[in-house]
């Protein structure tokens, strides 16, 4: 049902304009100052082109009134008269829809954004031009640093709401734009042309007058920084999309560091992050048992995440805030892989104990063993990790031994462990994913235990692999798994007299157990051949965390301390005597414990994790011309952080120096699962015989296959390549049958692979690869199912589920 609430002659307004282009209704919300709009916008009638455009729009809001105000008190006196109440009518709400206001441009009105809880609303015209209204007074919102202000020094506005609000504006459009969508932090937007398919990107950028910019009057600094803290901490509570805010950050610190210098740039950075660490309202003064609540925390994730973006720069370099963060979200990924796990393990018993099976079954060992062999590679990171942080202590404890303040002083400002150490929050998180570790290990030895009895008291406090040790003994050194000798037990049973059932039951026991055990000794054999023991340095950490945690200092410079170190990577001279006291413990604890293994740990290769200092860089020695002049292009400072339209050009150079950076031996890293794959395992091979002769650019927007001419080899690039092979058995060889599609027969008359005639046959090689646009994560595109094929009642582990659509660092994937 449609119920006519306005009718007026528009003509009596305004008589020029009278096509009606805009009605667009806006509700109240918080603000009590709102109420609900009614916005309609009218053009003024052209014959020719060339007149001019005008645009009138007519702002209506509708009030609540009482029923006895629209009627006539003539009408009043005749019910008072006749003895009808006419004060019950005051009771009764009636609304009424009133004029308000009236704006004029001289421009064709295209659309309206309704933006920042409905307080903010920006018009788009056909100019492609962006103008932003507030909606509490309706006022067009102005850049107060763009325009000549009075000697106020520093210069601030009275609110800060939006980025606008401190200085910043969105650029005209080059172009009529057919649709623009503005980004809800308001600090991008996507436009459509009216004449093209390609969308454009652009980023608020701040305008500034000359006059206005540091250090010829401060307050520049202040304002932008609290006006993305403001929309970081925004965004991370209402679950928006942070890209547009880096996007943001990126931009201005690029400017500024052309504009007015690296070190205001470098200042601009640091206010940032510590604003928006501010922001969050995080609690550092926490105990250790409830660190997993501080894991568990969205705005913190968001806030390294953050942090991991501005620390990484071209080449996909991170300066020393970025490796920490990069360690952080590493770590808090770790520790949440592992609980899934052991929730996964413990679900799977749970269905089983509501079914009365008093039995382990073997569906649901083989899913316990594959929860469990899911994250090998995630426990993998988290040992070599801490042998890592064993390296640089060792190196610092024989610096402080011998009182080398030279090589003291290079540690504690070069450095990444020192502050990953003194931290609370990266201290905390590193004890969190260790215990997790061994909680998971000693939760699956129960299962082993149930089996063998005598295992249980092989495990001591001096000896707490001691279980572990036995197993390995009987499955590696005596080569005898443990259904051999169950199957040997219950012979020599069966010899005695014993029945025949009795021996098969222990056949189909240890049959259950065999994956369980397997996947024991994958995680034990990791913990067992580290040459750092994982419980004596957890023992060493939580013996650190107490004289670390007493530096009696109150919470707000406790937190300013912490945001030094996390956020900067800076540790002050004043924290000297407490890594003193730090390395007399690593002494004590570490060094003189038995098992520890020096000479592996000095020589332990741990670059692959990309966290410490001295990680190899890339040779370009032996490059091409062309790929010199696409390094050149690639590592050219003068382009922009954010680019309007894709070069396809550079996205292919950044994936082939992603590829080539994570490329170990010929075999693929994995970054999210923590794996080694090889080459098959991340190609999907298509046959494609009937793909015309590609005449077309490789490059071009409506060419969806990029078909590679190098003489056969293949670009480790974006999107899809076409190669020409000469038979498929060739194909078969060196991709994998697994990658085929399980169609490896020759093509050829016989089968000695003469045969396909390049001309004739193509086969398109798709890269299953994806990266993560923040962090440079490269991970394989699989599809993780929720349960087991063949025991639907089975939940495999959901580790990596969540990270299908996200990185582990909160970063989006972009396919490869």
């Amino acid at each position: 049902m449609v119920k006519k609430i306005l009718q007026i002659d528009v003509n009596r307004f305004d008589p020029e304009c009278s096509i009606l282009t805009n009605l667009d209704l806006i509700s109240p919300n918080y603000h009590q100052s709102t109420a609900m709009e009614v916005l309609l916008s009218f053009e003024n009638q052209r014959s020719f082109n060339r007149e001019p455009v005008k645009t009138v729009l007519y702002r209506f809001q509708l009030e609540a009134t009482s029923q006895l105000t629209k009627l006539h008190s003539a009408f009043q006196s005749i019910g008072s008269k006749k003895g009808v109440d006419i004060k019950s009518l005051k009771s009764e709400t009636a609304y009424e829809l009133k004029y308000k206001q009236k704006l004029e441009f001289n421009d064709s009105l295209l659309s309206m954004e309704i933006l920042n809880l409905d307080m903010i609303m920006g018009f788009v015209f056909a100019s492609g031009e962006l103008k932003f209204f507030d909606r509490s007074n309706f006022e067009q919102i102005k850049n107060l640093y763009n325009q000549v202000s009075p000697a106020a020094d520093p210069l601030l506005p009275n609110t800060i709401n939006t980025l606008f609000d401190a200085g910043f504006e969105f650029s005209r459009m080059p172009f009529q734009p057919k649709y623009v969508i503005v980004s809800p932090n308001m600090c991008c937007y996507v436009s459509l042309p009216l004449n093209d398919s390609n969308l454009h990107v652009s980023v608020i950028k701040c305008q500034v007058k000359p006059e206005n910019l540091p250090p010829k009057r401060k307050g520049l600094l202040l304002a932008t920084t609290v006006s993305i803290a403001l929309r970081h901490t925004s965004a991370c509570y209402f679950g928006y999309c942070t890209d547009d805010i880096v996007a943001a950050i990126k931009v201005e610190l690029w400017r500024c560091s052309k504009l007015i210098g690296d070190k205001y740039s470098y200042r601009l950075l640091v206010s940032i992050l510590q604003e928006c660490q501010t922001a969050i309202s995080l609690n550092i003064d926490i105990s250790t048992e409830q660190m997993d609540k501080m894991s568990q925390n969205q705005p913190l994730q968001r806030m390294l995440a953050l942090q991991l973006s501005l620390g990484t720069s071209r080449n996909w370099t991170r300066n020393k805030s970025g490796k920490i963060a990069l360690a952080l979200v590493n770590l808090k990924f770790v520790a949440s892989s592992l609980i899934y796990t052991i929730s996964t393990i413990y679900g799977n018993m749970q269905r089983l104990a509501r079914k009365v099976m008093n039995t382990d079954t073997l569906a649901n060992a083989t899913a316990r063993e594959d929860s469990i062999v899911t994250i090998v590679g995630t426990i993998r990171w988290c040992i070599d990790y801490v042998i890592a942080i064993n390296q640089e202590m060792l190196e610092l404890t024989n610096a402080f031994k011998t009182n080398n303040k030279e090589q003291i002083d290079h540690m504690i400002h070069e450095s990444v462990v020192v502050p990953l150490l003194l931290g609370k929050v990266p201290r905390s998180f590193l004890l969190l994913a260790i215990s997790n570790v061994i909680k998971l290990f000693r939760f699956v030895q129960k299962f082993i235990e149930k089996n063998d009895n005598t295992l249980t008291a092989m495990e001591t406090a001096e000896n707490p692999m001691g279980a572990f040790k036995a197993v390995e003994k009987q499955l590696v050194i005596d080569d005898s798994p443990l259904l051999l000798d169950a199957s040997e037990n219950s012979s020599s049973s069966m010899s005695n007299g014993a029945g025949m059932n009795g021996g098969a039951s222990r056949i189909a026991k240890n049959i259950v157990a065999q994956p369980t055990t397997e996947a024991y000794y994958r995680v034990g054999a990791m913990i067992s051949n580290s040459p750092v023991p994982l419980h004596a340095f957890q023992k060493f950490l939580q013996d650190a965390d107490v004289p670390l945690r007493n530096n009696r200092l109150d919470a707000s410079t406790s937190l300013a301390v912490e945001q030094q170190i996390v956020c900067q990577g800076y540790v002050s001279k004043s924290f000297i005597e407490h890594l003193r006291s730090l390395c007399n413990v690593y002494d004590k604890v570490m060094l003189n414990n038995s098992s520890i293994d020096l000479q592996r740990l000095y020589f332990y290769d741990t670059l692959w994790l990309k966290i410490l200092n001295g990680t190899p860089d890339e040779s370009e020695d032996s490059l091409s011309l062309e790929e010199a002049i696409d390094t050149e292009l690639y590592n050219n400072t003068n382009l922009p952080p954010v680019l309007s339209r894709t070069n396809f050009k550079l996205s292919h150079i950044c994936n082939k120096k992603l590829i080539e950076s994570n490329t170990y031996d010929g075999m693929m890293l994995d970054t999210l699962r923590k794996q080694l794959l090889k080459p098959s395992q991340l190609m999907d091979i298509a046959d494609n015989s009937n793909i015309p002769p590609d005449n077309t650019h490789p490059h071009h927007p409506q060419n969806n296959q990029l078909h590679h001419s190098h003489g056969g080899s293949s670009l480790l690039g974006g999107g899809a390549i076409a190669m020409q092979m000469q038979h498929r058995r060739t194909l078969s060889s060196s991709v994998g049958p697994d990658s085929t599609n399980g169609n490896n027969s020759s093509t050829g008359n016989n089968g000695s692979g003469s045969g396909l005639n390049s001309g004739q046959h193509m086969n398109v090689v798709k890269l299953k690869m994806r990266k993560c646009i923040r962090c440079g994560a490269i991970s394989s595109i699989t599809d993780e199912v929720a349960y087991v094929p063949s025991h639907p009642t089975t939940t495999t582990n959901p580790a990596f589920q969540h990270y299908q659509r996200v990185c582990f660092c909160g970063g989006s994937w972009a396919n490869m």
